[in-house]
């Protein structure tokens, strides 16, 4: 056998690796995307916060491994919305 003849039998296995390969990162950037949204509306009302973090996410995941969900985790607030009322409950 031949290197050509090689690398035609082994082409379809490449593409159809690379295709599951591409679909699995787009499925996991739009789900992280998704999560990361869905997070920071639970941890503040600030409409410009929730669009910052969800950008932030957005621009950076894809470009990049995981830099945006990390600054994501570094720059969130700490408590939730229901986490803040119940403390409130708490003190009064």
């Amino acid at each position: 056998m031949d290197l050509e003849n090689i690398l035609n039998t082994v082409q379809p296995f490449l593409v159809l690796f690379v295709a599951l390969l591409a679909a699995f990162l787009t499925a996991t950037w739009i789900s992280v995307v998704i999560w990361v949204f869905r997070d920071i509306r639970s941890r503040t009302r600030d409409v410009f916060a929730q669009v910052l973090g969800t950008l932030m996410v957005l621009i950076f995941f894809p470009l990049f491994p995981l830099p945006g969900l990390m600054l994501y985790f570094i720059l969130r607030p700490r408590e939730t919305l229901a986490e803040v009322y119940e403390r409130q409950l708490e003190e009064e």
